[in-house]
């Protein structure tokens, strides 16, 4: 999925965020790449900017991580529909089931947003680990000489300035289906269930790139994605 990242990119003419996996880091080229604002290190070409990624997300069960790093998924696919612009991800790991959608809001071009359901096919105990990755992939960077990272609830705030002074900002804000969640890091979150065979978890995502000190009021993730299509 690393290579065919462009090729399932989501975007809006504000940004794009590349067709990669939500367990894959800055390693994996995950990119959320903003048009038209620009930066440069040092000698080094310019280019534009990647904000953290919001759609971190690892799954636990029983203690062991599944993800495609650790065990082949007896299915996996990954599509994009054009008629919508609707990113679509099925994995069928050994203990479970990872469905996710994500799309570039195409009614507020502002707006990012991703649901993610694991769905049990065993009982045990799951753990899952989400938030916004602080390991921004840069090929000439790195863009941000400084990153701030705060947490309110579940709503997570990135002001980041870059080598020439630009000011950058995104909050994300998460819903879960799990009342047990705690904050792991200034950016990242881990919820626990115990799950019986068919049960669900599942993680609504929407985040926004702002500028200066504009701030929105957030959509669910379903208004969110009914706005999108209606608009595309």
């Amino acid at each position: 999925c690393v290579s065919e990242g462009n090729s399932f990119l989501v975007g809006n003419g504000h940004f794009g965020y590349r067709g990669t996996l939500e367990e894959y880091r800055a390693s994996e080229q995950v990119a959320w790449n903003l048009v038209g604002v620009y930066d440069q290190r040092g000698n080094q070409w310019r280019e534009s900017f990647n904000l953290p990624n919001p759609f971190f997300f690892e799954t636990y069960v029983d203690g062991n991580r599944e993800t495609v790093f650790d065990c082949a998924p007896l299915k996996h696919k990954i599509s994009l529909d054009l008629e919508t612009g609707v990113f679509s991800r099925f994995s069928d790991f050994p203990s479970c089931e990872l469905i996710s959608e994500r799309f570039a809001s195409h009614d507020d071009d502002r707006l990012l947003a991703s649901r993610i359901v694991v769905r049990a096919q065993k009982a045990g105990h799951y753990r899952f680990v989400f938030g916004v990755d602080p390991d921004i992939w840069d090929i000439h960077g790195p863009h941000f000489v400084e990153k701030e990272f705060s947490t309110d609830g579940l709503t997570v705030s990135f002001r980041g300035t870059g080598n020439e002074g630009a000011v950058l900002r995104s909050q994300t804000k998460y819903c879960c289906s799990s009342a047990s969640v705690k904050l792991l890091s200034s950016s990242t979150f881990e919820a626990v269930a115990e799950l019986e065979a068919g049960q669900e978890f599942s993680l609504d995502i929407v985040a926004v790139a702002l500028e200066g000190e504009e701030t929105m009021e957030f959509p669910t993730f379903d208004v969110a994605k009914e706005r999108h299509i209606e608009a595309y």
